[in-house]
């Protein structure tokens, strides 16, 4: 007897992805988009003239570049790394936190980060005028671009966690949970070179996990903050999560898979 075809027309791709992208959460777009236009102005004039360098900032008082710097990325292949950071893992730290703790990890990592960054930096500066040899390589140190966001925002979701183990960069290898963030700055120093801005941003993620009493805002005011009249077209932006009824401490267990990640078909 012979077994009746299904005639069941494959998704276009270009169906699927868009269907992704309305699944995704309204700030991990947001760095999503951050990205992705860092990565096409990495060679441009303007990555000179947003990018945080310690000799602009601290030596000309070049201010603008502590909020210019995130909308830069260090290069293109920086830029694909952030976006697969995203979409692979951390979008799940909005899904099950909010979108409004998200943003306020985001702002906080990021200014806290500048601090750090300009204080070892105008600190080590300071020994050139000493006579030290490190302030001519801490001027040209450079903190820009999502991925170091990124490594903060990875402090967040780790250190608090009760999960033994995490999967490493979507690899069949398995790494302590709580040392994920500082293995994958060991690797990527190793690959690269020294970045202290991407240390600054994951000492500021890990102020943020370990001192939430002071750096973190309370379930509260952030649910007076999604209420308010200046947060509305953010709220009212589609794929904006809120702050879940009965939130449970940083240290939950891994979330579940998306059932509704059109990708997990393909």
């Amino acid at each position: 007897m012979d077994t009746p075809e299904i005639n069941q027309e494959a998704e276009p791709c270009w169906r699927r992805c868009l269907q992704y992208w309305r699944s995704m959460p309204v700030v991990s777009k947001a760095l999503l988009c951050l990205s992705f236009s860092g990565s096409l102005l990495t060679y441009t004039w303007a990555y000179y003239a947003c990018v945080s360098l310690p000799r602009f900032v601290i030596l000309r008082f070049q201010l603008w570049r502590l909020v210019t710097n995130v909308f830069v990325e260090h290069g293109v292949i920086f830029g694909i790394i952030s976006i697969i950071w995203i979409t692979q893992s951390l979008k799940q730290l909005e899904k099950d936190k909010g979108s409004m703790f998200m943003l306020h990890c985001v702002i906080v990592i990021l200014t806290l980060g500048n601090v750090i960054f300009l204080f070892v930096c105008g600190l080590l500066l300071s020994m050139e005028e000493l006579g030290g040899a490190s302030g001519s390589f801490m001027a040209n140190q450079t903190m820009c671009g999502v991925l170091e966001i990124l490594f903060g925002l990875v402090a967040v979701q780790c250190l608090p966690s009760n999960e033994p183990t995490i999967q490493f960069c979507c690899l069949p290898v398995h790494v302590p949970t709580k040392w994920y963030p500082v293995i994958l700055l060991g690797l990527y120093q190793f690959l690269r070179a020294i970045d202290f801005g991407m240390m600054s941003c994951l000492a500021a993620g890990c102020l943020y996990a370990h001192y939430p009493e002071i750096f973190q805002a309370s379930t509260s005011r952030l649910r007076e903050w999604e209420k308010s009249r200046w947060m509305s077209l953010i709220v009212a932006s589609p794929g904006f999560g809120f702050i879940p009824l009965d939130p449970t401490a940083a240290g939950e267990p891994a979330a579940e898979v998306d059932e509704d990640d059109p990708f997990l078909s393909l």
